[in-house]
């Protein structure tokens, strides 16, 4: 008879536990086993999840497969298409790219790097990195639902659905789908044994099929149990035991040659969909609505469960399709509802929907028999061996928020509110609340001094005499000081630190009180003693400082830390300083600074002043806005593998488009500007990646360090060069080079052998003149001359005449849209060039772009005519001339707009020149009429971003055109400029610019310049 030890709402927990039932409930809490309906006092802590859906670029959110390659990406089958991940952006393939059918059901890679994907009902499809392709018409491989692809020994590859099972070997595909080799022609998934053997899961049992006799044998008999069978894991130390998982449940099979058993592991028929090691050797199994099941090989040893990990824990959905663990640690999984993936953390967080009264988390304390309590906003927490409890009456409380916590010497817990402090003895359950907001007002800090005594920090300070809190005299100063801390240095001197008066320092024997003033100008939040007998302060603004019995050193951003508001600052028994402040927590440790997030486990980034502890297990707790976290050092993971350093594309710039330059491709001459991107493939810690590249033969050296994954190059010289980029972590080693060679070609009056044979025709020239001269009167030669002068010039003027017809419009002689298209691709290069070397962020590196339009030119012309509307126009282009600069550009832009190009102007000055020259048109005469006229006129600056997220100049144009018709709907005869938001990324700004313009307003995307 089976027994159950403990359950979720659905989920079974185990077989054969009972004996050893209590002494697994104490050990859980490590172990993070989650128990939702059982006993409230346990924790459901949240685990480090990161979730992946269409917004962040997956085609569709249900996640059927997942693998990673040997080149680091990470593949991605979902019902809509296959999706590649490089850390940093996915890049989707659907049947526009070569797909049969977008439904990727299975992944496999073989020993040459080549991809293979399943689909559903489009057979398997083939990836080498250049293209797709596929197998026709063929039964299985061709047009089947693929349900499993399997990669072994040399280019061969088992591919298994509802059709049967086929060996794809090179060039032939061998069907292993007749009656007596498999129970049924549905393959549910398919397992390597050895090179030449493979288990074959089917829906009416599973088989051991050899591929050099085509024959197949029952692999156990028993398996209907769970059948049928989705997942069969080896043990990862003993080889001849198995786990095997199906719809039905999840078993253990052990083959010893005496002795074949099949022991279940689950008490109920949960599904299990896949499975997958990690690099730990730890097994986790994926179900269909119970979530995930992880089960390490000290669970397995001691007959412990494992974990159950749900959306309680941090999972987007319960309903698990597919498992992967990559190369750092991580663990991917595909739900039903997006892709998570699940970093290895020595965080715990701990939240209100895991017991605690209030996520905001003031205070902490481990008492003598080392529970931490936890005081939050709205009452206090127990924690014992991970379970939660709430030990006061919190009904009772006059205050609910806690903002300090002690331990009086007979055991009795001490806690400082607004305006109370409360006395509470867990043994009796007796509590007792003592007003103080006639003196301390509140109570923010409490500490036990090394003789015993319980200090109280508030507007003031006090200690704790026979219960009841009292005042502390002996210096007045003390009682105008708001104290946030207190703390204790190895010779037993009291420092306090405040918010309004610096650091004090009480020296009980001398009975003397030290003031610290400077070097603070903010408030001090926190205090901590190190085992060097030095004492660290935290700050509002000016970081730490660090008090070596001499004088304060101070830390902020120019020495490592993060941030400079440090809510408190603590140093552990390892030698470790800890700050947390508004960007996480940083721990500097032998002069090594390591920085932890949200993306490594924390529960927020934003820390709680003074709420920090080092428990007696080694483990700190930390205080947040948004939940308690606790660090567990020994879960701190091994060394991360290095990033995949891939240049993803090289492309040089031609007639207004970009095209990809493969290795050992020559531009053709004149394309000397070049684009590289490249990524360091990794997907932990991905914000501490950094890069630094260099064009050898252009640049003389490494470029700084920076996070951009793009370089741009432009005017390049022909010649040979060498593009080399490296990446590293955070202050890890730069990684090896990758490396792109390429040549820029010259233009044939470039070359050596153009400039030898001009030499050399040079020579013979003169030889030919000299000899003619001998044989020719010297007026022959003059009229020669002539002749060839004549031609010259007439050539000359034919060039002459059509560039003017090419670029000039005829009418007004302005330049054209033709001139200005060409143009603004090289201006645009320049600039990008040189707001790329500039980091000052000089406004003047700034180009201007205004659209005139002639109000009613239309019925202008109806009422006056062709003839002097002409006249009009051309005398509009000129008054617009006479007032540019020479440096700007007159452009005729239709009939009658113009548009004036405006090179290195300082933001804000075009503003006023839109309104100098409103007024200057409308005091203008136009013709010997004195026709006058008025105009609207839209402008924008170029560029608003800088590098690599450059917006485009037509988007600016567009933009521009935008913003004339504002100044037309509103009324004519004005300007409207328009800017667009600096903090948007360039890509939601695009789509905005196409679709309506007072949408976009609205949403904050553009902003207007000038009404």
């Amino acid at each position: 008879m089976l027994k159950r030890i403990c359950t979720t709402d659905k989920v079974l927990v185990t077989k054969g536990f009972a004996a050893a039932c209590s002494d697994v409930l104490r050990g859980l809490a490590l172990l993070g086993l989650v128990l939702l309906g059982g006993s409230a006092s346990l924790v459901a802590q949240r685990f480090n999840f990161t979730t992946y859906g269409t917004s962040q670029g997956l085609p569709q959110s249900q996640v059927y497969c997942i693998h990673q390659d040997r080149a680091g990406y990470l593949w991605v089958g979902t019902l809509s298409g296959l999706a590649r991940f490089n850390g940093r952006e996915w890049r989707v393939f659907d049947q526009s790219d070569g797909l049969v059918r977008n439904h990727i059901t299975a992944i496999a890679e073989d020993e040459q790097g080549v991809l293979w994907f399943g689909s559903s009902g489009g057979g398997v499809v083939r990836f080498d990195g250049a293209g797709f392709s596929s197998y026709g018409d063929h039964p299985v491989v061709g047009q089947g639902v693929i349900t499993a692809l399997l990669a072994q020994g040399s280019g061969r590859v088992w591919v298994g659905g509802r059709q049967g099972l086929a060996l794809i070997s090179g060039e032939e595909v061998v069907s292993f789908a007749s009656d007596n080799l498999l129970p049924s022609r549905h393959v549910t998934a398919l397992f390597p044994v050895g090179d030449d053997r493979i288990l074959v899961a089917t829906s009416a049992g599973t088989v051991l099929v050899d591929r050099l006799s085509r024959t197949g044998s029952p692999f156990a008999s028993d398996l209907g149990e769970v059948a049928p069978v989705r997942v069969i894991l080896a043990d990862p130390v003993d080889s001849d035991t198995y786990f095997v998982g199906g719809d039905h449940g999840l078993m253990v099979y052990r083959r010893h040659p005496d002795n074949h058993s099949l022991t279940p592991l689950l008490e109920e028929p949960v599904p299990i969909t896949h499975g997958a090691v990690d690099q730990r050797g730890t097994l986790w199994f994926a179900t269909r609505g119970h979530g995930l099941l992880q089960l390490t090989r000290t669970d397995w040893g001691k007959g412990l469960p494992g974990r159950w990990i749900t959306r309680a824990n941090g999972l987007s959905h319960d309903v698990l399709h597919a498992l992967g663990a990559d190369r750092e640690g991580n663990l991917w999984i595909g739900t039903d509802f997006g892709l998570n993936k699940l970093s290895p953390s020595p965080f715990l967080v701990y939240r209100e929907q895991h017991g605690l009264p209030d996520d905001f988390v003031r205070a902490l304390y481990e008492d003598r028999d080392g529970v931490v309590w936890v005081g939050t906003r709205d009452g206090v927490a127990a924690v014992k061996q991970g379970r939660l409890t709430r030990p006061l009456p919190e009904d009772k409380l006059h205050d609910r928020a806690v903002y300090s916590i002690g331990q009086q010497n007979d055991g009795t817990m001490v806690l400082g509110t607004r305006g109370w402090l409360v006395t509470f003895d867990a043994a009796s359950g007796r509590l007792n609340q003592q007003s103080v907001s006639d003196n301390l007002q509140a109570v923010r800090a409490i500490h036990r001094d090394p003789d015993g005594r319980l200090w109280l920090g508030g507007d003031g300070i006090g200690f704790l005499k026979d219960g009841v809190p009292e005042v502390w005299t002996r210096f007045p100063v003390l009682q105008e000081s708001l104290v946030m801390d207190i703390a204790s240095d190895d010779r037993g001197r009291l420092w306090m630190a405040t918010r309004n008066r610096g650091l004090f320092i009480y020296d009980a024997r001398a009975d003397h009180l030290k003031n610290h003033v400077s070097p603070f100008t903010t408030a001090l939040w926190s205090l901590s003693p190190d085992e060097r007998g030095g004492m660290w302060v935290g700050s509002n603004g000016q970081g730490a400082f660090y008090h070596n019995g001499t004088g304060f050193k101070a830390y902020d951003q120019s020495n490592g830390l993060s941030d400079a508001y440090v809510w408190f600052v603590f140093s552990d028994a390892a030698g470790a300083v800890w700050f947390g402040h508004n960007r996480g927590v940083d721990r500097l440790y032998r002069d090594t600074w390591r920085h932890y997030t949200t993306a490594d486990g924390l529960a927020e980034n934003e820390m709680s002043v003074s709420a920090v502890l080092e428990d007696r297990d080694g483990n700190l707790w930390m205080g947040s806005g948004l939940g308690l976290t606790s660090y567990h050092p020994g879960q701190e993971p091994a060394h991360l593998a290095e990033p995949r350093l891939h240049l993803e594309e090289v492309a040089y710039f031609h007639e207004g488009g970009w095209f990809p330059l493969a290795e050992g491709d020559r531009p053709e001459p004149g394309n000397s500007h070049l684009r590289f991107r490249f990524i360091g493939i990794s997907f932990r810690n991905t914000g501490l990646l950094r890069y630094r590249f260099r064009l050898v033969g252009f640049d003389a050296d490494w470029t700084p360090e920076t996070q951009i994954t793009t370089a741009r190059y432009s005017g390049l010289p022909p010649g040979d060069y060498q593009f080399e980029v490296q990446v590293r972590r955070g202050e890890g080693d730069w990684s090896d080079s990758a490396v792109f060679g390429l040549s820029i070609p010259p233009f044939f009056y470039q070359t050596l052998w153009f400039k030898t044979g001009t030499v050399l025709l040079a020579l013979l020239l003169m030889g030919f003149i000299h000899r003619a001269r001998m044989v020719r009167v010297k007026n022959h030669n003059k009229l020669l001359e002539e002749i060839v002068a004549q031609r010259t010039r007439e050539v000359a003027a034919k060039n002459q005449q059509l560039q003017q017809l090419a670029l000039l419009d005829p009418l007004t002689k302005l330049h054209n849209r033709r001139f200005f298209d060409e143009l603004m691709p090289l201006e645009e290069q320049k600039l990008q060039r040189q707001v790329f070397a500039d980091k000052s962020g000089d406004s003047l590196h700034r180009f201007g772009f205004m659209l005139i339009d002639i109000d009613h030119f239309c019925r202008f012309n109806q009422l006056h005519g062709r003839d002097l509307g002409d006249e009009v126009l051309k005398q509009f282009a000129e008054f617009l001339h006479q007032i540019v600069r020479s440096s700007d550009v007159v452009v005729r832009w239709q009939n009658d707009a113009f548009f004036i190009f405006f090179k290195d102007l300082h933001q804000g000055l075009l503003a006023n020149l839109a309104e100098r020259l409103l007024e200057m048109v409308r005091e203008h005469p136009f013709t010997d009429r004195g026709v006058s006229c008025t105009c609207s006129i839209g402008y924008s600056y170029y560029p608003v971003m800088a590098g690599e997220e450059l917006l485009g100049w037509q988007e600016m144009v567009t933009l521009t055109e935008q913003a004339l018709r504002m100044a037309k709907q509103g009324g004519r005869n004005r300007a409207q400029g328009i800017g667009l938001n600096p903090e948007l990324p360039p890509d939601h700004i695009r789509q905005w610019i196409r679709e309506d313009l007072h949408t976009a307003l609205d949403a904050g995307a553009l902003t207007l310049l000038m009404e």
